[in-house]
């Protein structure tokens, strides 16, 4: 039809699923239908021939607005139902499961509802019996009412819809201690003796020679349907009293099994087909942990369950897997990951060799002069056949498994090459990297992405106290609408990337993952909406609905503020604390600030000595860690290469050809002068030589004092400087001897042998070295402990080395009851010991560091006043940190856990602590939310005090306020902080902080205690004494030669920081 002004002409595509018999598809016609599909107009009116407003034809698949943080945090609460479950079985146990009056058999836990919603959800998506229209196609309504389906990225148009099984499995997302364990072994209860069912390609027609016995026909038909009769058999003893042994005993002998036929690679005259794979259903749930976890399972399915549930444990690589027959009748087979991992040796031998696909010739050569070959070959008889191919399990649960998107690691291939199971589950809070749920972002005191946040302990107070709860949600919208923008750059190179290889990958999920009859689509071109200028072109403007509906699918996530609806957490509190630095504190904090600026002027930013050089990231990152590790304690510099580094910046700021300007020469003359200042410390080069945390004592006897002193050139003499070591030394002398006469005799001769490697010459002759212009070697040391002397010994050690100790106290007169620690050379040290001494009794304390030698000072302090602590170090073994999870929980005894702040991310739950300590800022939001998590969680039944410890006026604080302002954008594009502009100018711009010769007298050095401990005989020492021993025995067996998880950390640092030096000197 025509109008005066225009022809309208109505254009009709054949579906792509129409005429393949008779039509011969001309791939280049896609360009031609993108140009047709471009100019067309799709409007109602215009198809009836009364153009009025042109729709254009959208040719893009259907966009979702947001990011895919934005997205995953919109996720609805699950809120399953049985519409969809044929079983009478499932149904049943699904809505036992819903029933929050019903207990499960064999749980002692009451399940919170949101928690019974997500097991229940679980099982829904496990025996739903339904079908999905393919995730690739889009339904729209033809212009004459007919329904079609659009594929946008292909450009295909198709009258019939395509359809999938839902994922079987999926990913149980819900946030860090809202319960996952829990939520797991609630399922496995639930579907305790579940069949999983026969594979349809695999499904036969028994065809039996003969009629079967009734017994038999019944046993099939069981069998056939999968029916749980372990459990009907159970619920019938229960009930009525009778225990159906025979029929037990017959069906366990009669398992369910299905052949696979294995065809041959070729088919020849001489081709023989090989007997079909059996493999046989097992009731089984597979469950993988990391090896820290395995301990923290084992606790929760004793704490949560009634010991109903059959469980086998391997962790050892050295004890093989039971046999199929065996391994069946287990409910949970529970696999540390390592273990796990050893199963990829399935089809090797002893020497890793395999079996070739074709046959091979013998080639060995023959024994002497006989026709007999001296074969080395490899049969099949020396293969290692892995039991776990020979089952079908009923599922597999990774914990922590969101590293399962790589799916060329160990535990990829063997989860995806040998573990045939009908359900796959992935737990983890974070399923992918920076993917988490937006309520971390509201711990803490520190907002790092613009919120309103306190500047100061009271505003601090105000702003987490009562009224919290009531701003939450306001802050919780504030921050995810802050994140709701799709960024190409982060989008398509990050999270969705671990999504789509999980779907295509473990989770085995159609279309992505490739199937006998159909190859796998990449999901980059389905989860993206691509708006190309030509057919097939990625231009990543936004995601699809797809995506959406693929996280719908396999995700299972509880909204925080239903979880809040169901549960009460103690509240948590965090506190920023900022502390006055000592003088040995102002001592570092210029020692650093003397280096960077004395290799910013001498190498006058310029060339590769300049240490912010772009080629000194190695040198740049290792002295900023230790800028870092020394607002804590430092006592890595050498008094030599100081001495060094000082003459240098003189020498250069008396050149006459210097560029520097007027200002830097100031700076750096102020530089020089607060060195020189520290070099001429006594206490400071006693406490570098002997790289020990210092502690000040009043009332020290006074004819030994001088023995003892690490300074002896304070006129005061009221409070004598020593190290750490040194005075456990002394205790152990005046305790052994407590009921003697007089218990100070022979102290002063065990303070020179104590302190002798302080008087003796130094046997370095080498000369000082400078790394770069101004940067001493010993400012980028590894560790600061160097080659100490072997005079330092552990309190733990001596104890080994008696036979019997004895619990003495020391005379009521006795002068030695007055000897205290009053104070230490580090404030942060000081307010850690004074916090840990006033809540260590009835609370259990957690601190977290960020360097090793941070850890052993720290553990030398709590030495020295008996309290037992615990290391969790990354140099431990993966059972000795399961180890110190369960003894920390567990054993009263053990007070503090000092843990690596790079550990706190794996699930660990430590609900036993209630005051968390940071002892430097962490800076980076979601590591500290993490972190606060292990104690605040389900389970905890105490309000969580937190603290960060930050020095005023250095370089620490100016970074941390800095942090808290950074966007989201910025922490991510900041691989290292000092990558921030504003950081570096921080680092760059530091000013010495003054110090006045007055500082380093009397009582101004120290950074006192809240009050004073007792040095000698204090209470219980004995029985601590006794404990120590016992606990350096365990950590013995536990951990072995690698690490004693105390003072194991200084051991592990000498070494490295030898060869280090060795290599700087030469």
């Amino acid at each position: 039809m025509s109008t005066p002004s225009k022809a309208i002409l109505r254009v009709y595509v054949l579906p792509s699923d129409v005429g393949h018999r008779f039509l011969q598809r001309d791939r280049g016609a896609d360009g031609h239908l993108f140009s047709v599909l471009q100019n067309l107009d799709v409007s109602l009116d215009s198809w009836k021939g009364q153009p009025n407003v042109e729709q254009p034809f959208d040719l893009y698949a259907a966009g979702e607005e947001g990011s895919l943080f934005y997205l995953f945090n919109n996720i609805p609460s699950p809120n399953p139902t049985s519409e969809h479950i044929t079983s009478h079985f499932h149904r049943e146990s699904m809505l036992d499961l819903l029933d929050v009056e019903y207990q499960l058999p064999g749980l002692k836990t009451v399940l919170y509802p949101y928690q019974r919603k997500s097991a229940a959800e679980m099982l829904r998506k496990e025996c739903e019996e339904r079908v999905e229209l393919d995730p690739r196609l889009e339904e729209h309504v033809a212009l004459d009412g007919s329904t079609y389906y659009y594929n946008p990225w292909e450009m295909s148009f198709f009258r019939s819809p395509r359809f999938y099984e839902p994922c079987k499995g999926g990913i149980l997302a819900d946030t860090m201690g809202h319960g996952k364990t829990l939520m797991c072994i609630a399922l496995i209860l639930a579907t305790r003796g579940y069949l999983p069912r026969t594979p349809t390609q695999h499904e036969r027609v028994t065809v039996r020679p003969k009629v079967a016995s009734l017994l038999d026909m019944a046993v099939s038909a069981v069998n056939q349907h999968s029916a749980p009769w372990l459990s009907f058999f159970e619920k019938h003893e229960h009930h009525t009293g009778e225990h159906m042994a025979k029929c037990i005993e017959l069906m366990r002998r009669k398992a369910p099994s299905y052949e696979i036929p294995v065809e041959p690679i070729r088919w020849n005259r001489n081709t023989t087909v090989r007997t079909p794979k059996k493999v046989t259903l097992a009731a089984t749930t597979l469950v993988v942990v990391p090896r820290n976890l395995l301990s923290q399972w084992k606790l929760e399915l004793e704490k949560h369950t009634t010991g109903v549930l059959n469980t086998l444990v391997m962790d050892d690589n050295r004890v093989a897997l039971p046999s199929p027959e065996i391994l069946r009748t287990f409910d949970i087979v529970l696999f540390s990951r390592h273990r796990f991992e050893c199963e990829d040796k399935d089809g090797e031998d002893a020497k890793g060799r395999r079996m070739s696909r074709y046959p091979v010739t013998c080639n060995c050569p023959y024994i002497g002069a006989t026709r007999t070959r001296d074969c080395v070959c490899l049969r099949p008889d020396d293969l290692y056949i892995s039991p776990l191919k020979a089952l079908h399990f009923l599922r597999i649960i990774v914990d922590e498994g969101h590293g399962m998107a790589a799916e060329k690691t160990r535990i990829a291939i063997v989860a995806n090459r040998l573990v045939e199971a009908s359900h796959r589950w992935i737990v983890s809070g974070t399923p992918a990297k920076d993917l988490m749920g937006v309520e971390l972002d509201l711990v803490g005191p520190v907002s790092h992405v613009g919120t309103p946040t306190p500047s100061n302990m009271e505003d601090a107070d105000s702003q987490y106290g009562p009224s919290i709860e009531t701003s939450e949600s306001v802050r919780r919208d504030v921050l995810l609408s802050q994140r709701k923008s799709f960024n190409e750059k982060d989008e398509k190179i990050g999270a969705v990337r671990n999504i789509g290889s999980l779907a295509s990958g473990f989770l085995k999920i159609r279309p992505w993952c490739p199937a006998e009859d159909e190859r796998g689509s990449d999901w980059n071109d389905y989860f993206f909406r691509h708006e190309f200028s030509r057919p097939r072109a990625r231009t990543f403007s936004g995601f699809s609905k797809c995506l959406r509906q693929m996280l719908d699918s396999i995700v299972i996530r509880t909204q925080s503020g239903d979880v809040e609806r169901d549960i009460k957490l103690p509240p948590l509190t965090h506190e920023i604390v900022r502390l006055e630095p000592s003088f040995y504190d102002k001592l570092t904090v210029n020692a650093f600030v003397f280096v960077l600026t004395s290799n910013a002027v001498t190498s006058e930013r310029t060339d590769i000595d300049y240490i912010f050089h772009q080629k000194s990231g190695r040198e740049r990152a290792q002295l900023l860690n230790n800028l870092r590790a020394s607002a804590f304690y430092w006592t890595g510099f050498s008094a030599s290469d100081m001495v060094a580094a000082i003459a240098q910046s003189e020498g250069y700021l008396q050149k006459q050809d210097k560029t520097c300007s007027k200002n830097d020469q100031i700076i750096l003359e102020s530089c020089i002068d607060q060195a020189k200042f520290m070099v001429g410390s006594e206490g400071w080069r006693n406490l570098t030589q002997s790289h020990e945390v210092g502690l000040f004592v009043e009332s020290w006897p006074t004819e030994s004092a001088e023995f003892w002193s690490f300074d002896k050139t304070d006129p005061s003499r009221l409070h004598l400087l020593c190290g750490a070591t040194q005075l456990i030394q002394a205790q152990d002398h005046i305790n052994q001897q407590a009921e003697a006469p007089d218990p100070a005799e022979g102290l002063s001769g065990c303070g020179i042998h104590a302190l002798s490697f302080l008087r003796s010459e130094p046997t370095d002759t080498k000369p000082p070295v400078l790394i770069k212009a101004g940067i001493p070697s010993s400012s980028l040391a590894v560790s600061q402990t160097g080659d100490k002397r072997s005079t330092g010994v552990s309190p733990k050690r001596t104890a080994d080395t008696h036979s019997e100790i004895k619990e003495a106290q020391l005379p009521a007169v006795s002068p030695l009851r007055k000897t205290s620690i009053v104070g230490t050379t580090s404030a942060k040290l000081s307010y850690l010991l004074s916090r840990v001494e006033e809540f260590y009794r009835d609370e259990k304390i957690l601190i977290f560091y960020d360097n090793d030698n941070t850890a052993y000072y720290i553990a030398q302090a709590l030495e020295v006043l008996h309290i037992d602590y615990l290391i969790y170090a990354k140099s431990l073994t993966p059972a000795a940190k399961s180890d110190y999870i369960v003894r920390f929980n567990q054993r009263p005894e053990h007070r503090v856990l000092l843990m690596d702040i790079g550990q706190a991310a794996y699930g660990l739950n430590l609900t036993s602590a209630s005051r968390v300590f940071f002892v430097n800022p962490v800076n980076r939001p979601q590591v500290e939310a993490q972190a606060l998590k292990r104690a605040h969680r389900i389970g905890q039944t105490r309000e969580v005090h937190a603290e960060t410890l930050i020095l005023k006026g250095t370089i620490e604080e100016k970074i941390f306020e800095r942090a808290r302002t950074m966007s989201r954008t910025e922490h991510k594009e900041a691989k290292e902080l000092d990558d921030d502009g504003d950081i570096r100018d921080i680092i760059q711009s530091a000013q010495p902080i003054p110090i006045s010769s007055h500082e380093a007298e009397g009582a101004r050095r120290i950074a006192f205690i809240q009050s004073p401990q007792q040095l000698f005989a204090r209470s219980g020492w004995a029985s601590w004494k006794k404990a120590a021993r016992e606990n350096s025995k365990t950590r013995t067996k536990t951990s072995g030669s690698s690490s004693s998880g105390k003072r194991k950390v200084k051991e592990q640092n000498d070494t490295p920081n030898r060869k280090r030096t060795k290599k700087q000197k030469v």
